[in-house]
């Protein structure tokens, strides 16, 4: 409802409100590019990373089996966009002044697309697909997605 005049979006929620639909309110954007403070999973997340940089004991690994034909550049665009939407999927962390900050990047989204052709077994494809969830990733540099 970001691009609705505000008497519209009034009227809309009005109209909702009647209907028994309450709109729940919008979270708002940070209004500068200047680095925020970390919140306290952050907090938590960039501590742990100090104490063992190589670890990946905060990966939350997901792996999603397509079946049928896939287009490739529509789920690029789909991920990237989803990315560009929400800025948690874009921070990274820095220093600054001593102290861990929140960095938000125009970042795009990024994956890897493994065929199941490509391996010999399914023990063979799992033993991939595991080694990729350790892999840790790079606070700093990102992507974190």
């Amino acid at each position: 409802m970001t691009a609705l005049p505000l008497k519209k979006k009034e009227l809309l929620a009005l109209l909702l409100e009647k209907e028994g639909i309450k709109l729940l309110p919008t979270i708002p954007r940070k209004p500068d590019r200047n680095p925020a403070q970390l919140s306290f999973a952050q907090q938590r997340l960039w501590f742990l990373n100090q104490l063992d940089p190589q670890s990946s004991f905060y990966n939350l690994p997901t792996v999603l089996r397509l079946e049928g034909p896939l287009n490739i550049a529509v789920l690029q665009r789909a991920l990237t966009e989803l990315v560009r939407r929400h800025e948690s999927l874009r921070t990274t962390f820095a220093m600054v002044n001593g102290e861990p900050v929140q960095v938000i990047g125009w970042g795009r989204a990024e994956f890897r697309l493994l065929e199941k052709g490509a391996f010999a077994s399914e023990a063979e494809a799992q033993e991939r697909l595991n080694r990729e969830a350790q892999r840790p990733f790079d606070l700093e540099k990102g992507p974190l997605l």
